[in-house]
């Protein structure tokens, strides 16, 4: 048996397991991962046949530790046929030397299969001594990794004119949980980046990823000390502002530095992020940033420059996104969808016509559209093609087949230069169906799928949030993009407003038919969908109040991995358990609420455990959800936000699995 160190274990018998337990001390997945790759490190010789088996978000704890042993993995193992994996048995016939089981919740299982299959090699399994929540508490939530909160005080913004000679461009990591966020390319500031390049060659680059380097507040001070630069200039989103405004505050008051914001956040909340910097560009920043450092190199004040929000009407204008300032560009190493592998991504257009209460689009590009020619479209996907050997591209446009005459002309380019690449957008069901007879096109030209923003399976919600868009619809345009041999994937939203009890076994029935013979990997995005978030702005942050319990605090928590918001019409509505209706095991629907929710910590998984008994002997048929939870609050002695969002979720579990309904309904 293989000795594999701290947060791992090799086990090839149930003894041998309970005589590794003691080595229980890791934290959380990021430092189980680098126990992992120090371990396989240090193997002489390393074993050269390796398989990890696992599905879906499993495989994204290895990703921390494949540098280590990526050349040595003979197969990926998933049953259920994800594109770039093998079934159990068809490992089994590559003979591998050592299996690594990347699914935490059910390791137990994996390991039986293997050993009932006939492999008798080595196992590893990652693991968590912990009674109630088994290993599940590796994805837990450490708040000791985030970043102190920005000091009461402002900064002082004076800052001397000067000639800029030096910039880094900041992209800062989310203010909580930043480690489990996905990694994400930053296109603003190579947007940004590129535009200053044109404009003035002279100026030296460098971009510090904050949210991919993971550094720590005291790592990140001591990185920003060790540069030189003349201006910093942060692009951020709103749960990433804390950390944009407290590394500007360390700068104003160590360096005479032009500090610059922009993005998401500063464009929505001008008012706030103004008094962190010396300029604010709110909107696009291409002409705005190069007219500012021209006003600066002549000798012109931060505070002096006008700034000019107008939009850009040509944008193939633009030069391509300066893909080369990143240190690591494979780093981004989210998957493509439905067919594994590198994706990069790729803006064909910028805006949305649409208003979706819950959406920033409209406000940041003021409900208009602007596409990009097919022909600049394509010669980026060449040019990218040719720097990185990547053939797979995700389109980050808000609505992909919004204008069917430029899909058509973008898809013709591509034959036109006997161009295979393959690729993925985002559509509304509506457009689906308009542009249904030009599927197979796109199927031509090597698109594998299209992604379709259901957000809700009601009619009546997705009215309530300004969708627009029919349940029908979506059955619909599901079946368009599978005749035309296309993947339908889908998109949608969890604790919106107008949702009840009955809702999640609706949900659940609708996408079981929506998903009927596809495997896994082609189904929706997240078992829970993304929960329901008000951001900052948006029209339902000024309606979430009167619709629901809003459990947002502050601008970190603006994403959609955390119970942000819970609608008045679950919690006002009464559960009623079926006939003979049993309470299923806590812990295996805990294993798909911590793949989705990022800021639980060992303590609220147990708490959720132990919350599911006297939740389930509560619903008699008379109280309601907002009831039961108060009581339960005051019984385990836990606030009420944190008991509300646990008790809906069990909840949303139950409805799913038909255990219970709402009171008076067949």
């Amino acid at each position: 048996m293989l000795s594999c160190g701290i947060g791992w274990k090799t086990a090839t018998s149930e003894a041998e397991m309970a005589q590794d337990i003691s080595l229980n001390t890791v934290k959380d997945s990021n430092e189980a991962a680098s126990a992992l790759s120090a371990w396989w490190r240090e193997q002489s010789p390393a074993p050269k046949t390796v398989a990890v088996f696992g599905k879906g978000r499993d495989y994204q704890l290895f990703c921390e530790a494949v540098p280590a042993f990526s050349q040595d993995i003979l197969a990926l193992i998933d049953d259920s046929g994800a594109p770039g994996t093998v079934s159990l048995n068809e490992c089994l016939r590559l003979q591998p030397k050592l299996i690594i089981t990347a699914s935490l919740p059910h390791q137990e299982t994996m390991r039986r299969r293997l050993r009932s299959a006939g492999y008798d090699g080595d196992i590893i399994l990652p693991y968590k001594n912990d009674p109630e929540i088994g290993a599940l508490g590796l994805f837990a939530y450490n708040p000791a990794l985030d970043w102190p909160a920005p000091g009461p005080e402002r900064p002082t913004k004076r800052c001397q004119p000067k000639k800029i000679n030096r910039i880094l461009l900041y992209a800062p990591p989310f203010a909580k949980a930043n480690a489990r966020h996905k990694k994400t390319m930053p296109m603003g500031l190579l947007y940004i980046a590129a535009a200053i390049r044109k404009n003035f060659p002279g100026i030296s680059l460098e971009i510090y990823d904050g949210h991919l380097a993971r550094h720590s507040w005291e790592e990140a001070k001591a990185y920003l000390d060790s540069r030189s630069f003349d201006m910093l200039l942060c692009s951020y989103w709103s749960a990433q502002a804390a950390s944009a405004y407290l590394v500007s505050e360390h700068v104003m008051r160590t360096r005479d530095a032009v500090v610059v914001h922009g993005g998401v956040h500063p464009t929505l909340c001008a008012h706030e992020a103004v008094g962190y910097c010396h300029r604010l560009i709110c909107g696009e920043g291409e002409r705005q940033i190069a007219e500012l450092i021209r006003q600066l190199n002549s000798g012109a004040a931060p505070e002096d420059f006008k700034p000019d929000p107008a939009l850009i009407e040509n944008l193939d204008e633009l030069e391509f996104p300066a893909w080369d300032l990143l240190p690591n560009p494979s780093a981004y190493d989210h998957p493509m969808h439905v067919v594994g592998g590198w994706r990069f991504p790729i803006m064909g257009s910028r805006g949305c016509p649409f208003k979706c209460s819950f959406c920033s689009s409209p406000l940041i590009w003021k409900e208009r559209v602007r596409w990009r020619s097919p022909q600049n479209i394509v010669d980026e996907m060449d040019e990218i093609k040719h720097r990185f050997g990547v053939e797979r591209f995700h389109f980050w446009d808000d609505n992909f087949l919004l204008k069917r005459q430029h899909t058509e002309e973008f898809c013709r380019e591509l034959l036109r230069r006997k161009r295979r690449y393959l690729w993925c957008g985002l559509s509304r069901a509506s457009d689906i169906l308009k542009n249904s007879e030009i599927l197979p096109l796109l199927k031509e030209t090597g698109c594998v799928g299209i992604e379709i923003g259901v957000e809700s399976f009601s009619d009546q919600v997705s009215k309530a949030v300004g969708k627009g868009e029919f349940a029908n619809e979506t059955s619909l345009a599901a079946e368009s993009l599978t005749a035309a041999q296309l993947a339908p994937l889908y998109t949608h939203m969890l604790f919106v407003p107008g949702e009840t009890i009955d809702s999640y076994a609706e949900k659940e029935s609708f996408m079981k038919r929506l998903s009927s013979g596809l495997p896994n990997s082609l189904k929706s995005d997240s078992e829970l969908g993304q929960l329901t978030t008000p951001h900052l702005c948006t029209r339902f942050a000024a309606e979430a109040p009167s619709l629901g319990k809003v459990l947002w605090r502050t601008a970190s928590d603006s994403f959609h991995h955390r119970v942000n918001f819970i609608p008045t019409s679950l919690l006002d509505d009464i559960a009623v358990p079926l006939k003979d209706a049993k309470m299923p095991d806590p812990l295996t629907w805990l294993a798909r609420v911590s793949q989705a929710i990022f800021d639980w910590n060992e303590d609220d998984m147990r708490a959720f455990v132990r919350l599911a008994p006297p939740l389930w002997s509560s619903m008699d048929g008379n109280k309601s959800i907002r009831q039961i939870a108060e009581e339960l609050s005051t019984k385990i002695s836990a606030p009420m936000e944190r008991t509300l969002p646990m008790t809906c979720l069990h909840i949303v579990n139950w409805s799913r699995q038909s255990l219970i309904r709402s009171k008076g309904k067949d």
